[in-house]
């Protein structure tokens, strides 16, 4: 069994920056916003279904997680827990909602089942969310991972979107898979 790796959350300065490169990101920005101001393990904010966000109470029910071949399971604790959501992760929420019922609209799919699907509307998954990750800017040489080493810029178009996709795992933690 290899050694267990230390976990070192986000900075508030990461956390901002990660934000800030997902912004532009209109499907994944309300994903990497929640998983990092409601404090979930990515698994977790996969298997989300709308129903699971109380606006009333402003609370976010986590009952289930995905793994990365796509099935839902029990979370790691096999126990339903209730998170408290801050007024704007509410608000960020429900634009999200929005936008995901009016896309789903000219589809003719209905409303979506998970909070945050793929554009086909299936289950999202790490290895899934590692190829539309935002991606780091090229004047940024910020290292983001807990095991990350400097990489000097690629001559090759591959080589930058290898490192690109190296990158985008290590923010939702599957480090060194793409």
């Amino acid at each position: 069994m290899p050694p267990r790796q230390k976990i070192r959350p986000l900075s508030w300065t990461d956390r901002d920056a990660l934000l800030a490169e997902a912004a532009s990101d209109r499907r994944h920005y309300a994903l990497f916003a929640t998983l990092v101001k409601a404090r979930l393990r990515p698994g977790e904010s996969f298997a989300l279904r709308p129903e699971d966000i109380d606006f009333k109470n402003q609370t976010l029910r986590v009952e289930r997680a995905a793994t990365d071949d796509g099935q839902v399971k029990d979370t790691k604790t096999h126990e339903t827990r209730t998170v408290d959501l801050t007024p704007d992760v509410v608000a960020m929420l429900k634009r999200h909602l929005t936008w995901l019922s009016a896309e789903a609209l000219p589809q003719g799919t209905g409303e979506p089942e998970w909070l945050f699907p793929r554009a086909d509307g299936t289950l999202m998954n790490n290895l899934l969310l590692a190829e539309s990750a935002p991606r780091r800017s090229r004047t940024s040489r910020r290292n983001w991972g807990t095991r990350a080493r400097p990489r000097p810029c690629g001559s090759t178009r591959a080589g930058s979107r290898a490192r690109e996709r190296d990158w985008s795992t290590r923010w939702v933690g599957r480090r060194g898979r793409a």
